[in-house]
């Protein structure tokens, strides 16, 4: 068994140069995907949740970014591709308010994220660390993501973004919603965000605790296997 003091825990990082909020931007009015058009990702259960959305907030668009999967088996007779499926979903009188691209330069991401009123991960699986989740945050926007790990361990509910259950298009509408009618909190979750970033995942914060945790590492191991080191360097001085 290893002992908890052996772990430590690095986040990845973000260049928080990089991705950062746009000076200025106007209007926000469009709720951003970013990610693989699948099942596992939870991209019906957007559509889902976005046709009350879309009816009760007229001046509201919505863009997928991301390569586009073959439909879901479930969603078979709506069409071949994912975002037939979605379009299928989704009133036709809405559709001009729908936005599919195809994966991007990330220069291109980050303008997307800039922009976006809130970024959504509505993955029904599990994730590992999302960067889906800390670019937006990066870029200043409040985040809706589902409990489905990594994103738990980024996001504090309600402090620097939204967690909602996976699986569950009425939560994701309700989470929008909220986001939606309190610009306030809008703002509160997207400073918060920026700030939660800048103080965990930024390059000039991670970059020196992987250093110091590799000096750690052959400093320990030098004073263990000294005599071994040494002889080693003497070989290879030979």
């Amino acid at each position: 068994v290893i002992p908890l003091n052996r772990f430590v825990v690095i986040p990845n990082m973000i260049d928080a140069d990089l991705f950062c909020p746009a000076e200025a931007c106007g209007n926000k009015n469009e709720i951003l995907y970013v990610g693989r058009f699948d099942l596992f990702k939870g991209i019906y259960d957007l559509a889902h949740a976005l046709i009350p959305i879309l009816e009760n907030y007229p001046t509201v668009n919505v863009r997928f970014v991301g390569i586009d999967s073959p439909v879901a088996e479930c969603y078979r007779g709506l069409g071949k591709k994912a975002s037939h499926a979605i379009l299928g979903l989704i009133l036709h009188k809405h559709h001009n308010r729908i936005t599919f691209n195809a994966p991007v330069p990330v220069s291109e991401i980050v303008k997307f994220q800039q922009r976006a009123l809130c970024a959504v991960m509505p993955t029904r699986g599990f994730e590992s660390f999302s960067y889906t989740v800390l670019e937006p945050m990066a870029c200043g926007i409040p985040v809706i993501a589902t409990r489905c790990g990594g994103p738990s361990e980024i996001i504090t509910n309600g402090i620097d973004g939204l967690l909602v259950p996976p699986g569950m298009p009425e939560a994701l509408t309700a989470a929008i919603t909220r986001l939606l009618d309190d610009p306030c909190l809008r703002d509160r979750l997207a400073n918060n965000a920026r700030k939660i970033v800048e103080e965990r995942y930024a390059f000039p914060v991670v970059i020196p605790k992987i250093t110091e945790w590799y000096e750690n590492i052959i400093r320990e191991y030098k004073q263990q296997n000294g005599g071994l080191v040494d002889a080693i360097a003497g070989e290879m001085g030979d």
